[in-house]
């Protein structure tokens, strides 16, 4: 929410709240989005996420439902197929339920299926951009299907490239990191189309390509902008020579679709039926999911495992075709049926077990219009001040990094000093989902610029240090020079370091909080 209050304050491109003076390494677009609907309703960013994602998850669940029907025509499978691309297809993914003895198997196995990734579900419960993503890759399979599936001289084909074209520019502009996936999908399934019709379908992948190419080719300045400051924390490379991660890669993806698969198998007559009746879907369908399927064993990302999101995406539309064939098997054994579907939803208790695990917070908040408060009414009163008296680009150097939500400003380096540090339960950072050291080091930071300001805000907070020593007034003098700059004290125990240095000077002091600005 951070990124959407520097929008809100006029900061396009944004810079990272929690690193000021850096771009901000990361597809804004959404946030842009999301300030403008703020502004417009008066309402807080929280509000705006939760309603989106509500709106999101809705269309995603349509659009599966409709491509199915499309295929089969019974409705059934259309429940089936949006159950299984969403809600889940499988139970080898790690769920407050079943984890411990999941976890005991999944080591027996020495194989990790990246519980971020199924079900696709999950995504749709955070205030990311993931779900947009989702929602936009299936348009597409929904496009793509009905561009090739309809005759060449129906009145709506214009239609269908449009939405297309449109699709792509938005992928691009809002989620670029399935931008690769979208290409690739569309290039295999033009090259499947031409091999299967050969000139039946020449003008029509024609099109789609052109639709493709100037779509994605309109908002490179913009992954140029986000993109060519990352460092190589944040690259993506080909694993396709490393054989080690091509396993491991390969059995997750085959464990986790294992279930579903055994079902195909099972009752492949259902897809062969389903072939014979829409065979240009069935392919499109395949082909993406052999595509994403490959990406997700092929590319390796630096400290991320950004492949998973590929994960996202072939798990996604085999649960697609996965519906076709499961209304069979409901239909053949309702039982056995059910308790497989039970099973799929295991995953899902950990979304009970993470909300569980946000609950206690060390101070509730509330929604006023635009803003979220804390019911602390002294620090409330630091943040009406920095709000009000303070310059959109001030920076802050705080030991917590509220100030980038309660008081909309950014950080000189977003720290968790007073927070609960945890690698793998980051919810329990005092109601933050990850730790923002974490954040910047992924997003791609140089290295020592992070450590360098870690360094800086580590000493002004060490209560052990009287004194601040030559290199932070050095580095602080840099950031004085282009930014006002204030630190936080947010205890009576460090001011001492500011008292008697006439460099630092004090305006807002309320019991334990106090404000600092620095001068050189």
């Amino acid at each position: 929410m951070g990124i959407v209050y520097q929008i809100m304050n006029g900061n396009i491109p944004p810079e990272n709240p929690l690193l000021a003076g850096h771009t901000l390494l990361y597809p804004w677009a959404n946030h842009w989005l999301i300030s403008g609907i703020v502004s417009t309703l008066n309402t807080s960013p929280a509000n705006i996420f939760f309603t989106l994602n509500l709106v999101y998850l809705w269309l995603t669940v349509i659009i599966v439902f409709k491509i199915s029907v499309f295929i089969t025509s019974n409705k059934k499978s259309g429940i089936f197929s949006a159950f299984l691309a969403v809600f889940g297809m499988t139970f080898f993914s790690r769920g407050f339920l079943h984890e411990k003895a999941l976890s005991k198997l999944l080591s027996i196995l020495n194989v990790h299926v990246d519980e971020r990734a199924i079900p696709v579900f999950f995504k749709f419960v955070s205030s990311g951009i993931n779900q947009l993503g989702i929602l936009l890759f299936a348009l597409f399979l929904y496009l793509s299907i009905h561009i090739f599936s309809t005759k060449s001289n129906s009145k709506v084909r214009p239609i269908y490239w449009l939405g297309f074209f449109l699709v792509c520019t938005l992928t691009t502009f809002f989620y670029p990191i399935y931008m690769p996936a979208l290409v690739a999908s569309t290039f295999a399934c033009c090259a499947v189309m031409f091999l299967y019709g050969k000139k039946q379908f020449l003008s029509k992948i024609y099109m789609t390509l052109i639709c493709l190419c100037v779509g994605v080719s309109l908002f490179v300045p913009y992954l140029y902008q986000i993109a060519a400051e990352k460092s190589d924390a944040a690259s993506i490379s080909i694993g396709i020579f490393n054989p080690q991660h091509l396993i491991h890669n390969g059995l997750a993806y085959i464990l986790a679709t294992l279930p579903l698969a055994i079902v195909l198998v099972w009752k492949r007559e259902a897809l062969r039926s389903a072939f014979l009746k829409k065979p240009v879907a069935i392919l499109i369908l395949a082909t993406v999911t052999i595509v994403t399927a490959g990406l997700f064993i092929v590319m390796k990302g630096s400290t991320t495992s950004v492949e998973y999101k590929y994960l996202i995406l072939t798990c996604f539309t085999i649960g697609i075709i996965g519906g076709i064939a499961f209304k069979e098997f409901y239909q053949s054994n309702q039982i056995l049926a059910f308790l497989l579907t039970t099973s799929f939803l295991l995953p899902i208790s950990a979304v009970v077990f993470m909300v569980n695990s946000h609950l206690p917070i060390s101070q509730e908040y509330r929604e006023v219009g635009k803003s979220i408060i804390t019911t602390n009414p002294s620090e409330q009163a630091l943040y009406d001040w920095i709000i009000q008296e303070t310059s959109s680009d001030s920076v802050f150097i705080d030991s917590q990094r509220k100030t980038t939500v309660l008081g909309q400003r950014q950080l000189y380096i977003g720290l968790d000093l007073e927070g609960k540090h945890s690698d793998f339960y980051p919810a329990r950072l005092d109601g933050w989902w990850s730790e923002s050291a974490r954040l910047l080091y992924e997003q791609g930071y140089p290295t020592e610029i992070l450590e360098l300001r870690r360094r800086v805000v580590e000493d002004i907070y060490d209560r052990t240090k009287t004194q601040l020593n030559d290199e932070l007034f050095s580095e602080l003098s840099k950031v004085a020079s282009e930014h006002a700059t204030y630190i936080v004290c947010r205890t009576e125990s460090i001011e001492s370091k500011f008292i008697n240095d006439n460099r630092f000077k004090k305006v807002f002091s309320l019991y334990n909080f106090a404000l600092y600005q620095f001068s050189t």
